[in-house]
């Protein structure tokens, strides 16, 4: 069994809900199996299917935050975050690991704080490969193509379902790719990508 970090509640999922739906729900599944199978193997993973179908969500479109662990679950209802994204910061860590999503965030929260203004987020550089941002997954958009990074830190949900519809291709993003696109879109579980902030190349500021 692997590691488990200290927290009461070591994973979490954050599922965007419209109108009481929640399109991604079963790409959360799979992804809270894929972390009951490598840190409590042999446990019953959590249920997302039958948690929604016990809460009660207002018409609004809103954030479902559920931290987790083998036992025990706590869910909130939240606003729905949105956020103006105008810079991105280029940073480089070839030793970051955050294959699961885990509640503590550690050197990503290090990453994130030393970023230089006016940078509203980071964009992370590992071993020469684009890999993620603080909050998101990327979509790297260039003369072939939407690309997203073949090795990302994490392997989101929108990614998943952006893969699966062929809306993006694999690729291995490197700095000079980067250099030479017109931009990168952010996604994540709350933000698809025909709603994703857009960062110009030209707003990127290099480490």
């Amino acid at each position: 069994m692997k590691s488990v970090k200290k927290s009461t509640y070591p994973f979490l999922e954050s599922i965007g809900v419209y109108e009481g739906q929640a399109p991604l729900l079963p790409y959360h599944q799979e992804r809270v199996d894929r972390t009951f199978a490598a840190f409590y193997p042999g446990q019953k993973p959590l249920d997302l299917l039958e948690l929604w179908q016990q809460t009660n969500f207002s018409p609004e479109k809103v954030k479902w935050r559920i931290a987790y662990n083998a036992h025990e679950h706590n869910a909130e209802i939240l606003s729905f975050p949105e956020r103006k994204i105008e810079h991105l910061q280029i940073v480089k860590d070839d030793t970051i690991e955050y294959a699961y999503k885990f509640t503590e965030r550690d050197r990503l929260d290090v990453l994130y704080r030393e970023k230089a203004e006016p940078s509203d987020e980071i964009l992370i550089v590992r071993n020469g490969l684009l890999t993620d941002a603080y909050y998101y997954n990327v979509v790297v958009k260039t003369e072939s193509g939407l690309l997203t990074p073949r090795t990302p830190l994490l392997a989101g949900v929108m990614r998943a379902y952006c893969l699966e519809k062929e809306q993006v291709q694999l690729a291995d993003i490197r700095m000079n790719d980067l250099r030479n696109s017109e931009g990168v879109y952010l996604i994540n579980a709350l933000h698809p990508l025909e709603r994703a902030a857009f960062i110009e190349q030209e707003h990127m500021i290099w480490e």
